[in-house]
């Protein structure tokens, strides 16, 4: 994510802020430093903006997960609204292979953050969300034995 595709990410930091970017690897303690310099301080802030990664991994609730599952269009739009690069709900198969359920979450520092508050937005309606879908199947169970009630009276 922070190199880009044969590094065009960097290149695009470099030439949108006139910035340099160098990466430094230690091969023996598994890191990368990467060293942003620039004749401007804004413009070093802002390409280390663009360079903060984050990654969070939210656990829910079994039943949550379903939910969410089943409504698969309210992760892409939380996607789509915070322009986090990864939204994913752990598979069937992590869940029945002992995996907690839970939503991983990768992106931009910012982005991350807004994501896991809509997330955790959304979530919270979880059981008003179930209370609702109960209230319309009694509705409908009603609105079946009354027409069946209607079919059945005589014709005077």
């Amino acid at each position: 994510m922070v190199i880009g595709k044969k590094g065009e990410h960097l290149k695009s930091l470099e030439q949108k802020y006139k910035v340099s970017v160098k990466l430094d690897t230690d091969e023996t303690a598994g890191l990368c430093t990467i060293c942003v310099s620039g004749k401007s301080s804004k413009s070093v802030a802002a390409a280390v903006a663009e360079l903060d990664f984050d990654y969070q991994r939210v656990e829910v609730q079994p039943e949550v997960a379903s939910w969410l599952r089943s409504k698969g269009r309210t992760l892409k739009l939380i996607k789509e609204m915070t322009g986090v690069t990864l939204l994913r709900l752990t598979s069937e198969e992590e869940i029945e292979g002992g995996t907690t359920p839970s939503v991983e979450i990768k992106g931009l520092k910012s982005q991350v953050q807004s994501a896991v508050l809509c997330l955790q937005a959304h979530m919270s309606y979880h059981s008003v969300f179930v209370e609702m879908e109960q209230v319309e199947k009694d509705l409908d169970e009603r609105i079946a034995e009354a027409k069946l009630h209607t079919a059945q009276r005589p014709v005077a």
